[in-house]
Order: C-alpha cells, then structure tokens, then sequence
C-alpha cells in the first residue's frame, strides 16, 4: 500500500479530515489533501510525526507492505493467494498457447 492510500485509510479509521491532520501537523489542508492524493510527500520529519498522530512507528508508516486495520498474518495470505492465482493464469496462458503450436504445427504437416 502507498503512503497517500495509507495516510487516507488511516484518517477515514481515525475519522480524523484534512483540516484536523494539518492542525496537528502545523501544515495546510491544501497540503495534506496532497500528501492523500499522493501528489506530494511529507518529509522524514513530518512522518515521524504523522506516525505520533496515528500511533504508528516510523518503520509503519514507510513500510508499504504494512496495511492499516490488516491483520499482517491475513496481508500475507492475501498476497499468497494473489500470487497463486496470477500463477495459475499464466500456467493456463502459457498451455494454451502450447495447444495452439500443436495444432499450427499439426496442420502445417499435412
């Protein structure tokens, strides 16, 4: 997960808006709303701090895999699943295409 996406996600669980981040932050709305639209980033400083308004560690806030209200054992299963499901498409795209050579190949021969 992005920061911008993560930064949203957390203030919709927080039910905390742009104006009352930037309070704390001592930053604009405008600026925030930017950090949410991924547009911009905060500074190292300013995510020390975001992590103090959110409860969250540094290594959280950076870390793109951590997703808030996400069991990290259920993240995991899910890009698990994921990955076998992405691998299953290929393994049936890659023998479909093997039919179709046998078939070309089949055809050409005669």
């Amino acid at each position: 997960m992005q920061f911008h996406e993560k930064l949203r996600t957390l203030m919709t669980m927080r039910a905390l808006s742009e104006e009352e981040v930037a309070e704390k932050m001592r930053v604009s709305a405008e600026t925030v709303a930017d950090w949410e639209k991924g547009s911009s980033s905060p500074s190292l400083r300013q995510m020390v701090l975001l992590g103090e308004i959110f409860d969250l560690s540094f290594d959280k806030i950076t870390d793109e895999s951590f997703i808030p209200g996400v069991d990290p054992d259920e993240a995991r299963r899910q890009r698990t699943k994921h990955r076998i499901v992405l691998a299953c498409k290929w393994m049936i795209l890659f023998a479909c295409c093997l039919v179709l050579l046998g078939i070309t190949a089949h055809f050409l021969r005669r």
